[in-house]
């Protein structure tokens, strides 16, 4: 299941770095209907590989200086995991927030006018063809110095960092999962860029890809989404031909 929600926008207008307003209208609608559960989510004495990723969804939309500009004043949020009942918990909070205006700044509010689930088709092959929905971070960390460096799929070492981050996603959800955790990333329509989060500036890929892989792990990706930061809305795909 995916949970899509649809939300009005003030003057049809959102700041370019959106994803630290999506995760803060997150965070505060769950603290607030289900404080354990944001806990579990978002305590930060525990390094944990989240569990859902979002995409935003905008119709003719184009950047305008700082602000990404659409025209019908709509913007849909589409989230996604492997773990039903937090897609549930996150259902019950943002419906209590619906026709409420949730004002970030004077220049930025948004309310929640319509949320619905949508069923996922499960994947029975090990390719696919896929369309990242959110841009795909993969994070390289160097030990020595503690910095990080985000690769594309033109990057060496992408594949090797891909799969540490499928790895991580698996093992620290305790996933029940005993096969090889190793899965193949080749570009079809694909292309690289930069995009902005949280005041930084992020090497990313887009477009459409054949992921291949064993067929259960795959479909934890479809849910889940594939690489970093895909709790702060990276990272979510869809296979082509199912509209999923």
């Amino acid at each position: 299941m995916r949970l899509n929600l649809v939300f009005y926008a003030e003057g049809g207008k959102m700041p370019v770095d959106y994803r630290p307003y999506i995760m803060s209208y997150i965070k505060s609608s769950l603290q607030s209907t289900y404080n354990d559960i944001f806990d579990e989510q978002y305590n930060k004495d525990l390094t944990k590989s989240k569990s859902f990723t979002f995409a935003v969804v905008f119709k003719d939309s184009k950047i305008s200086g700082d602000e990404i500009v659409f025209n019908d004043e709509h913007l849909s949020v589409i989230f996604s995991s492997f773990d039903t009942s937090l897609l549930l918990y996150l259902y019950n909070s943002f419906i209590k927030k619906r026709n409420v205006t949730k004002r970030f700044n004077k220049n930025f509010a948004i309310q929640l006018k319509r949320l619905y689930m949508v069923p996922l088709k499960t994947i029975e092959a090990d390719s696919v063809t896929i369309k990242f929905l959110s841009p795909l971070l993969v994070r390289q960390h160097d030990r020595e110095t503690n910095k990080d460096r985000y690769l594309t799929f033109r990057d060496p070492g992408f594949d090797e960092q891909l799969n540490m981050c499928v790895k991580n996603l698996i093992e620290q959800n305790n996933i029940d999962y005993r096969k090889e955790i190793s899965v193949k990333l080749i570009p079809v329509n694909a292309k690289t860029a930069l995009v902005k989060n949280m005041g930084l500036i992020f090497n990313a890929s887009l477009g459409e890809y054949t992921l291949s892989g064993d067929r259960q792990l795959l479909n934890i990706l479809h849910k889940g989404g594939l690489g970093s930061r895909r709790g702060q809305g990276f990272g979510m795909f869809y296979v082509k031909g199912d509209n999923s």
